[in-house]
């Protein structure tokens, strides 16, 4: 396969209409983070402060309610040592002065109401007490110990909601009754409020600090997030002069510190890195060059091997030559003086000599044709290793000049130099070069690009199953400003994998090979501000090479 040019865009420049965009959407994305910041701490503020409301105000409420509990359990304390009393005196007098003198004492106390479980409940209020048969939940089957009390209406009627607690009574170990009792409401009300007022208050009051501290604390991060995101964008878009200044005594400083270091090594990579870009393209031209005298040596080497062989031929018929039996003939007639015509009329060997000297002349008249053959084809390998030994020295001549050129002559010259090898290997050629006028042009880095892509084409079809070997070349105008030459073989093609390092430095697939020539190819083209690219089916599928250049034709006219 083949070796290979960097994927990247023209010179390494950055896309301008992209940086275009992204500098286009800045101001849109300059405050967000800010927001966002300060949303999420907000967030977290408000959602402390409801994950304290909803824990605190429960317990205040049970507090309040615990309160009542309390108040209810004095009252049903002391009423239940003086019912005791009644029960074992049989004299309910005295529970009834005492359940009155303590309901008209405590506004907060709507009833005490006794209830045996056989007989007539006693009823006090705070309009008096009276005796009356009650059941339902006057009388409960079951009452949790300790009992629990519940807000409901009034259930004697006046209207209201107040807080209704019932206990158990035993008597010597005996279910005896229960005691009812009804507390107001009011106080805990106002102390409910009160507290939902106080927490009301203390929830804004953190929300509002809360929140002044999230933006404080936001911005304190967001800001050197956008000034590192804007030193980012700066150095993404190749500007390397600037330093970033962050001073918060934490990572994001660290990080700043880190991003100019960064750089400083960017900045010493691309000095490196223009440096052996200008070793890489001398050495390319002496590769180029190289390759050209390679080509011009192997193609010389061919030659003069035709030129040994067609000498040896020359020679071989002059040892075989029948000219040593014309000078036999000669010192035979010689010989024979004033006998001569007695000799060729009556002698037996004498009467053979015109006839032989008849195929004589024939034999010599075809060594003859194939001696000036042999002569004629030594002739032109010698004009051939002229030719090529001139066309060598006109490209080192003109090597770095730009001057007005036909670009068919340049790929003509291409394939000259590659005719020798080409036939060697049984390579054809087609061609398809449309009309175009004189162009300005480097000639030596374009012969430069073609000699390595037909050398290329070449090595791909000596290793691969496909027959016939073809490379089609063809030369277009397909803009009005642009041509491309297309370099198309049928031989081992390039898989998919590596249609993206296939210009790389270095990367190659052939054992013998060293990774520079495609490389070397695409900077050149580069050079001659134009690009290299290829296609390829896959493996078997053969490849083209695409040399896309400036059309400039002599006269500033783009007409051919």
């Amino acid at each position: 396969m083949r070796p290979s040019a960097p994927h990247t865009p023209q010179n390494g420049e950055p896309d301008v209409s992209q940086t275009q965009a992204v500098h286009g959407r800045r101001h849109k994305k300059t405050g967000r983070i800010l927001i966002r910041t300060a949303s999420m701490s907000g967030f977290m503020v408000i959602f402390t402060v409801a994950i304290f409301l909803s824990t605190t105000l429960p317990n205040q409420r049970r507090r309040l309610i615990e309160e009542m509990h309390q108040r209810a359990q004095v009252v049903q304390t002391s009423t239940v040592q003086i019912l005791e009393e009644s029960i074992a005196l049989d004299d309910n007098s005295a529970v009834v002065d005492h359940c009155i003198s303590i309901v008209s004492q405590t506004p907060s106390l709507h009833y005490v109401i006794i209830t045996p479980k056989d007989g007539p409940s006693l009823i006090h209020t705070q309009q008096g007490w009276r005796q009356e048969d009650l059941g339902g939940m006057w009388k409960p089957a079951d009452l949790p110990q300790p009992s629990r009390g519940r807000f409901m209406i009034n259930p004697l009627g006046d209207g209201g909601e107040l807080f209704h607690i019932s206990y158990p009574f035993d008597y010597l170990g005996l279910d005896w009754g229960w005691i009812h009792l009804g507390l107001s409401i009011d106080k805990f009300r106002a102390d409910s409020r009160l507290l939902y007022r106080r927490s009301g208050i203390i929830a804004l009051a953190a929300i509002s600090v809360g929140m002044l501290f999230s933006l404080y604390f936001a911005r304190r991060i967001s800001v050197p997030i956008l000034k590192l995101e804007r030193f980012a964008r700066q150095v993404a878009s190749g500007d390397l002069s600037h330093r970033i200044d962050i001073l918060t005594g934490d990572e994001i400083e660290h990080l700043g510190k880190a991003l100019n270091y960064m750089v400083e090594q960017l900045q010493q990579a691309n000095r490196e890195r223009e440096k052996a870009q200008k070793t890489l393209i001398s050495a390319a031209r002496q590769a180029g060059m190289a390759e050209m005298v390679s080509n011009v040596l192997h193609n010389v080497g061919n030659v003069l091997n035709s030129v040994g062989v067609t000498t040896s031929n020359i020679q071989r018929r002059l040892v075989k030559s029948k000219t040593e039996n014309l000078v036999h003939l000669a010192d035979l007639i010689e010989n024979q003086g004033d006998r001569l015509s007695t000799y060729l009329t009556t002698d037996p060997r004498g009467i053979k000599i015109p006839d032989y000297l008849v195929s004589l002349s024939r034999h010599l008249a075809d060594e003859k044709a194939h001696m000036m053959k042999s002569v004629t084809a030594l002739e032109r390998h010698i004009e051939h290793v002229r030719d090529i030994i001139h066309l060598q020295q006109d490209y080192s001549r003109t090597r770095g000049l730009t001057e007005s050129v036909a670009i068919a002559e340049i790929i003509e010259d291409a394939l000259t130099l590659n005719t020798e090898p080409n036939a060697k290997y049984g390579i054809k050629v087609q061609k398809e070069f449309e009309p175009l006028s004189l162009c300005l042009i480097d000639r030596h880095r374009l012969l430069q690009i073609l000699i390595n892509l037909i050398s290329n084409a070449r090595h791909a079809m000596i290793i691969s199953e496909n027959r016939p070997r073809v490379i089609h070349v063809t030369l277009e105008r397909h803009q009005a400003d642009r041509i491309q030459i297309r370099i198309t073989d049928n031989g081992v093609g390039i898989a998919a994998k590596n249609l993206t390092r296939i210009f790389q430095h270095g990367f190659t697939t052939r054992k013998e090979g060293h990774g520079f020539g495609l490389h070397s190819s695409a900077i050149a083209a580069r050079e001659l501000s134009g690009t290299l690219t290829v296609t390829s089916g896959g493996n078997e599928c053969g490849a083209t090479f695409i040399i896309d250049l400036p059309y400039r034709p002599v006269g500033g006219t783009n007409a051919p």
